[in-house]
């Protein structure tokens, strides 16, 4: 069965997770949340289109992000909870 460029950047993406999630700073993190959910949302509502690789690479980020966000979220939260 096919997936779209942007399912298999989540696809993908989710794979890379180990790769990044210790050592990406949280900043950058919001950077690839707030492109895929541009790019997602204004496609979606009809304001532009979308090219495959801006698909790959916005699906590449998001898993990413957020594992990153989630893991710094729970070490901040651990450390004002000690």
């Amino acid at each position: 069965m096919p997936l779209c460029a942007r399912c298999t950047g989540l696809l993908v993406g989710s794979f890379a997770v180990p790769l990044f999630v210790l050592s990406l700073r949280w900043q950058v993190a919001v950077a690839l949340f707030a492109a895929f959910v541009v790019d997602s949302v204004s496609q979606f509502v009809g304001l532009r289109s979308s090219n495959n690789v801006l698909r790959l690479v916005t699906g590449l980020g998001f898993p990413v992000a957020v594992c990153v966000l989630l893991v710094g979220g729970a070490k901040w939260l651990w450390s004002i909870t000690l």
